[in-house]
């Protein structure tokens, strides 16, 4: 069966997809350059007058996040509300963290203040990136596995 035809059928279902983030994930790769978004889903903390020139840059970090002994990164989330060039939505350049909580798919991330613990932060997933392990170009992420069903699947 083609994707296409699995797509279709899927979007016929009342089934969310089955996603998981990604194996063979490039931590190195993925945080060596900025990523600006090119498709948002608009989300509870980001509403649609944020979605201009969305970028966020991730770093590895020393920081330490309560009861958490992990690999944990900086993330730096910036984006213009209202209009591109318009004020920044992160006006006090405020920082989080992003934990690997699962060594064997460091891809599965939680992501959320620094000062909080795992239970609070919440899932950010890097579903795919390529084309290649040694060069992403593009990254798919999600909030973690699908929960709500939309009309286009």
């Amino acid at each position: 069966m083609t994707n296409s035809i699995f797509i279709s059928l899927l979007a016929l279902s009342n089934v969310c997809p089955d996603i998981q983030p990604m194996s063979n994930f490039n931590t190195s790769e993925y945080i060596r350059s900025t990523w600006y978004i090119q498709q948002q889903q608009i989300t509870s903390y980001q509403p649609n007058n944020t979605l201009n020139c969305v970028a966020q840059t991730l770093n590895i970090s020393s920081t330490s996040v309560p009861f958490f002994n992990g690999p944990v990164l900086s993330v730096y989330n910036y984006a213009n509300v209202d209009r591109p060039n318009g004020d920044s939505l992160n006006k006090n350049n405020f920082t989080l963290c992003a934990r690997q909580v699962n060594e064997s798919r460091p891809s599965q991330i939680l992501n959320g203040p620094c000062f909080l613990p795992n239970l609070f932060a919440g899932p950010y997933w890097v579903i795919d990136a390529g084309p290649y392990s040694y060069n992403y170009s593009w990254a798919i992420v999600s909030g973690g596995p699908p929960t709500v069903r939309y009309s286009d699947g």
